[in-house]
């Protein structure tokens, strides 16, 4: 899972113990968090049917409207490693809404545009 250090109200907040993610929840306290989940995550095929195994069990319990990290928290709790990557500093956004798309086009997308000229 991709992560930046920085506290970011509204967005999934991970506590990583090494480099394990042990908790994902948008309920962790600014004290408690180590890191901001930026919605990327990268699953090892020998892990994929396992997600999709924890996914299908949660729909199947009616929990149709939780994200999929409640599955990779279930993993998580079962012990899969689920490791955690920085952004190396790179800006993101999360784009749900008009509005994140708005703020990504003014702040972040001219600075990945001035890192793709300097590299």
């Amino acid at each position: 899972m991709i992560v930046d250090p920085a506290w970011r109200d509204e967005t999934m907040k991970v506590i990583i113990a090494g480099n394990r993610i042990v908790r994902m929840s948008k309920q962790i306290s600014r004290a408690d968090f180590s890191a901001t989940y930026i919605g990327i995550t990268v699953v090892r095929a020998a892990a994929f049917q396992r997600l999709f195994n924890r996914i299908e069990y949660l729909i199947g319990a009616g929990d149709e409207k939780v994200f999929f990290n409640a599955a990779v928290q279930r993993l998580a709790d079962e012990g899969l490693h689920v490791a955690a990557s920085g952004t190396g500093g790179l800006p993101w956004a999360e784009i749900d809404d008009p509005g994140d798309l708005a703020f990504a086009r003014l702040y972040v997308f001219p600075s990945l545009a001035s890192v793709a000229a300097a590299a």
